[in-house]
């Protein structure tokens, strides 16, 4: 329930502005952080899957922004490496639909927040999987 609220709040800020700053996402990266730790849940895999996510971010130059890169890592801690290869791949179908219906096929350089659409896929395998949230 934490991780969909904070996720929540990410999703609408990126909406709202298109970019989320680091004095937003470190507090609610910590928040989201506390109970893995405080469980002793981290695995190495969900580590790596977030060093590698952080890593494509860099090399990518915000072609997939470091907030989202930060937000899957979360999730990958959180809900584990294969959750969060199923809420990304839902996230860009989502996306890729959105922008389709919404801009045809001719889109030049324009910017979409992706949180939002990281959101709607994680409510959606949380209620097909009937996890809860």
């Amino acid at each position: 329930m934490i991780s969909a609220g904070l996720l929540a709040l990410l999703a609408v800020i990126d909406y709202m502005k298109k970019e989320i700053h680091i004095l937003v996402l470190l507090p609610v990266t910590i928040i989201w952080l506390i109970m893995p730790i405080w469980n002793d849940s981290i695995s190495i895999s969900s580590i790596v899957a977030a060093g590698i996510l952080i890593g494509f971010s860099l090399i990518v130059k915000q072609a997939f922004g470091m907030a989202d890169a930060i937000v899957l890592s979360l999730i990958a801690v959180t809900e584990g490496v294969l959750d969060m290869l199923i809420i990304f791949f839902v996230a860009n179908i989502i996306f890729l639909s959105f922008t389709v219906i919404k801009f045809g096929f001719k889109q030049k350089n324009r910017e979409f927040p992706f949180i939002p659409f990281i959101f709607v896929a994680f409510i959606m395998i949380k209620v097909i999987f009937s996890e809860g949230l």
